[in-house]
């Protein structure tokens, strides 16, 4: 579970983080991915909403925290599709850790070289020195003198260590150091792309989201209509309530049967009568028109299934394409915003 304090963040950022349970997450998140994680990302149109703000003064940097949150719920293939569109040196240190937790500790180096420092590095690495003091592991124990020497993060050493410890794994102890030093790094991370995301401190912004959840509650109490008093001629005919009861559940049984189906063109799930069939209706979501089915008849032969398809977002203006599933680890281009991102594999 994050060391932070969750009432500091807004509602959808908190749960996302909560979503780990007791236990940071592994080095290698990609492994336990957490599918509601990633199904409550894909579900926030936009970065306004997931920061908990009207107006972000940095929309750069709420693509790096959506990038952050999945990479937190072990998606590194979505996080590298947000980070493409943050500022350059989060852009660099999300590329940089998601090579690192993917095995690619050569690439993850070669990034990490390409970043020269961050603001997060010195608070990362007075952290990692109160985490790692107690191992007795040589190699960590080099590593953290060099912390306190430099009094700056290392990004290639701790790569290095990761590296060796997953290859030899030889303590449950030192995996779960090493995964609470990881875990204050995206910590770190997620909280300075968060204000200046939003143009102010995790506190003023904790601060604001209380005052707006007591005007939200205030506001629900005052439109709370209060129960109504039964006249007498209401509590003295019982049967006409019943009456009128059984009168609705009837109506209810004589509706007419209703079908599902999907809108041909945005997908979207639609009711439509019974009778519609054969004839053309129109979409609520996006207008279009098309053919309701007829029933099948018994017997019928069974159409050619279509070749499998994928729903992603666009990361920049997140609108949703359809493609096909071989378009996998392939560069596509989003026909509303024309920007160029690479496939999750």
């Amino acid at each position: 579970m994050t060391e932070l304090d969750l009432n500091l963040f807004p509602k959808y950022i908190a749960t996302l983080l909560s979503l780990r349970g007791n236990s940071p997450p592994p080095l290698q998140p990609q492994k336990s991915a957490i599918h509601a994680g990633k199904q409550m990302l894909e579900s926030l149109d936009d970065n306004n909403t997931l920061c908990g703000s009207t107006v972000l003064v940095n929309e750069q940097m709420g693509c790096a925290v959506r990038a952050i949150l999945y990479l937190w719920n072990g998606w590194p293939g979505e996080c590298t599709m947000s980070a493409s569109l943050a500022d350059k040196p989060e852009s660099l240190y999300l590329n940089g850790l998601c090579h690192r937790q993917q095995g690619e500790y050569s690439a993850a180096k070669t990034t990490f070289q390409k970043l020269d420092g961050h603001p997060v590095y010195y608070l990362l690495a007075k952290k990692a020195v109160t985490i790692l003091r107690e191992s007795k592991k040589p190699i960590v124990a080099r590593f953290t003198k060099l912390l306190e020497m430099a009094d700056e993060w290392e990004p290639y050493a701790f790569s290095d260590i990761i590296e060796s410890h997953l290859a030899n794994p030889s303590s449950q102890d030192l995996d779960l150091m090493l995964r609470h030093v990881q875990a204050a790094e995206m910590e770190l991370l997620l909280c300075h792309c968060l204000e200046q995301a939003t143009g102010c401190s995790l506190a003023e912004a904790g601060e604001k989201l209380k005052r707006e959840q007591e005007k939200d509650r205030l506001r629900r109490k005052i439109t709370r209509k209060p129960p109504q008093r039964r006249s007498p001629s209401q509590s003295s005919t019982p049967q006409s309530s019943s009456a009128t009861a059984t009168a609705t559940r009837t109506k209810i049984k004589e509706a007419e049967p209703r079908i599902k189906l999907c809108c041909p063109k945005c997908k979207a799930e639609l009711i439509v009568p019974e009778s519609k069939r054969g004839s053309t209706t129109h979409c609520t979501k996006c207008k279009a028109e098309f053919s309701v089915p007829q029933r099948k008849a018994i017997g019928q032969t069974r159409t050619p299934e279509r070749p499998p398809e994928i729903g992603i977002r666009c990361p920049k203006c997140m609108n949703t394409i359809i493609l096909p599933a071989s378009a996998r680890g392939t560069q596509k281009q989003c026909p509303k915003c024309r920007v160029s991102f690479k496939v999750p594999g």
